[in-house]
């Protein structure tokens, strides 16, 4: 979207000079295939992929997940959350060292509410956004590759041996059915460990 028509939000707040031709568009004949593979175009059911009605459980879940990854010496040095300007910041402290009141659940409750996360874009709401607000590009060819991990046992969807066991929580779940997102069909339960078999066949 961004080669063939850029950006029209940056190109009114950034002049010409100081702005990445990538903004301008008109770049789309440099582009001759999109390949995919095992990406999400309509989202996935995993659990974390949840759009609304966060429970403060959830909250508090999520919090401590970014808790470890933003405050842990081995984390942090590779990844940053980068969620400043929602008010969600680790402080730095020496490993092992708790720091509380670092963040409020107003804030989070604020962040995750806004949409504005990959978590809402994961979903099977946020991905039909995006895909509404782009088009197929002519000229362009659409490749994708899937895969599916799981068997069918009784109805359900189960890990196989091939696919390795910290993706079998999610996998169980998916294949289960089990999301506080509806299915579309009985055939979503069949999945990766991270991704719905369906969802990865096109947009």
């Amino acid at each position: 979207m961004l080669c063939d028509e850029g950006c029209a939000a940056e190109r009114a707040a950034t002049p010409e000079a100081q702005r990445s031709p990538l903004f301008d568009g008109g770049l789309l004949e440099g582009i001759n295939a999109i390949v995919t593979q095992a990406t999400p175009h309509n989202g996935t059911t995993v659990a974390v992929a949840m759009p609304d009605d966060y429970s403060e459980l959830g909250f508090l879940w999520l919090m401590g997940l970014l808790d470890l990854m933003g405050n842990s010496r081995y984390v942090s040095r590779v990844f940053n959350l980068q969620l400043d300007h929602f008010h969600i910041s680790a402080p730095p402290r020496t490993f092992g060292q708790r720091r509380d009141g670092w963040y409020k659940i107003g804030d989070v409750r604020r962040f995750l509410q806004s949409k504005d996360h990959a978590l809402y874009d994961l979903s099977l709401d946020g991905a039909a956004k995006i895909n509404a607000a782009d088009k197929i590009r002519p000229g362009v060819k659409y490749l994708s590759y899937s895969a599916s991990v799981t068997g069918g046992v009784l109805g359900a969807q189960v890990p196989t041996s091939s696919m390795t066991v910290f993706l079998w929580p999610f996998a169980v779940q998916m294949g289960l059915g089990l999301s506080r997102q509806r299915l579309p069909g009985p055939e979503w339960k069949e999945n990766d460990g991270a991704v719905p078999l369906p969802s990865t066949y096109y947009p």
